[in-house]
């Protein structure tokens, strides 16, 4: 699933960033990083945290809000 995920994020960032290269190696250290597991978040100085867990109403206030601006273009 990251790898999918990673691969998808770098095809689409490749077009904005200015050096697609150094964003590659380091995309693949984190891939190949044995500490990766799936639900983790990883920053730019590898560090590793598990996801918080966010409230359910929290996420359903977002989806709704999301849902209620995208909703005219859809129409």
């Amino acid at each position: 699933m990251q790898k999918k995920w990673f691969r998808g994020m770098y095809h689409i960032a490749s077009l904005f960033i200015r050096n697609p290269g150094k964003v590659a190696k380091v995309l693949a250290n984190i891939l190949i990083d044995e500490k990766v597991e799936n639900g983790m978040i990883c920053d730019l100085r590898k560090r590793f945290r598990p996801i918080p867990v966010i409230d359910e109403q929290e996420k359903e206030d977002f989806r709704k809000t999301c849902y209620d601006m995208i909703d005219p273009f859809l129409k």
